[in-house]
């Protein structure tokens, strides 16, 4: 998610609490978002040349919305800030300790994430990470299993 707050503490809280939502909705809005939840589906700017994730309808620099193209955008970043969370909110109460972060994309969006396969103690700012494929959450009463992106730290 773009982050553009003075306040990014308040912006991440925020983030987080639009993303445990959207993955405790009903099973045809998670049906809807899989398209954007599966992929890093996202808009350049032909104006500007920003991108932004998730994909906006209008631009923020520029205010125009007739030069917004779809683009996947490329699953490899890097940490600008991450924490670790021993008390999980619901649903991922399992999974704890486990670590987020902001993630700075390669083509410039920043990205508020879960960490995954990585070793806490070696989490650093600057640290190269690419977004992969993974199980968000156990079944809910709809016996879904909801599935996204994360990421790790970089293979390649």
């Amino acid at each position: 998610m773009s982050i553009t707050s003075e306040e990014p503490e308040q912006q991440v809280l925020f983030i987080y609490w639009v993303l445990n939502k959207m993955h405790n909705s009903s099973s045809s809005k998670s049906w809807r978002m899989q398209k954007k939840r599966y992929r890093l589906v996202g808009v350049r700017c032909l104006k500007c040349n920003t991108a932004y994730y998730p994909a906006k309808q209008i631009c923020l620099k520029c205010k125009v919305s007739d030069h917004l193209k779809p683009i996947i955008l490329n699953p490899l970043g890097k940490i600008i800030s991450w924490s670790v969370l021993h008390a999980a909110p619901e649903g991922f109460e399992h999974t704890t300790p486990y670590a987020i972060a902001l993630v700075r994309l390669d083509e410039g969006p920043t990205v508020f994430t879960q960490l995954t396969d990585c070793n806490l103690n070696e989490l650093k700012i600057g640290l190269k990470v690419e977004a992969v494929f993974r199980k968000l959450m156990e079944p809910d009463a709809d016996n879904i299993i909801r599935y996204g992106l994360k990421f790790r730290p970089a293979v390649w």
